[in-house]
């Protein structure tokens, strides 16, 4: 079965627009809250992935607790964390992120899949070299392969087919971009044209793995923050 899009929260942050949603001068406690609508089908994922100036706490959904899958970046509280749980319940409930810190902001977004591994959703993470403009990550084919980048500036597009599927300006107006292409083969190679990321190791790359049965993957939605 090969990994399919659902649904993409989608929301305007308070200063300037795109894909994800926002809140500034966050402190230790606060809460940054969202719907999310998941639909009917088989190997349901929701993924969620969040920024905050000085750490997350924690994620729910629907009051559920998620798993924290990975995070990302140069010190403690200036990173990127993707959150996960399998078989959400079918409906429109919210997402709720709690900050662990201070900081100048939170951001987040979610995305929900069929046709995910229940067990092991996300594999082979990778980070990008340095100012990179692509990497390459471990797949089969049915998988997606997919990403996250941060900054410096907002002249990025992709340049391997896939879709791209955030492109916003955060707190400090620094934008992030993600994208998902369908995996076909052993390694998926993601790339972008234009500026680099900024080398602050907030950047990288990993597999959303296909439930058993194999299938095509066909380009999706991946959201990050």
């Amino acid at each position: 079965m090969a990994v399919t899009l659902d649904s993409v929260a989608t929301q305007t942050r308070d200063t300037g627009s795109g894909v994800g949603t926002y809140t500034a001068n966050v402190f230790a406690g606060a809460t940054l809250t969202f719907p999310h609508t998941v639909s009917a089908g088989s190997n349901r994922l929701l993924g969620v992935s969040c920024r905050a100036g000085d750490g997350v706490s924690g994620v729910t959904y629907g009051g559920v607790d998620l798993t924290k899958w990975t995070g990302k970046g140069r010190d403690g509280g200036n990173s990127i964390r993707i959150f996960y749980l399998v078989a959400p319940t079918v409906g429109t409930a919210n997402v709720v992120l709690t900050c662990g810190g201070s900081g100048n902001a939170a951001s987040a977004g979610s995305a929900s899949f069929f046709g995910v591994d229940q067990t092991t959703p996300f594999a082979n993470g990778v980070d990008y070299a340095a100012s990179g403009t692509g990497v390459t990550v471990t797949t089969v084919s049915g998988d997606m392969a997919s990403d996250c980048c941060y900054g410096p500036t907002t002249t990025r597009t992709v340049a391997d087919g896939g879709t791209l599927i955030a492109s916003w300006l955060i707190f400090d107006d620094a934008p992030v971009f993600a994208h998902c292409l369908a995996a076909t083969g052993t390694s998926t190679a993601l790339s972008w044209s234009g500026a680099a990321d900024d080398g602050n190791a907030l950047s990288f790359g990993f597999a959303i793995k296909q439930a058993a049965g194999g299938g095509t993957a066909t380009n999706g939605m991946w959201l990050f923050s």
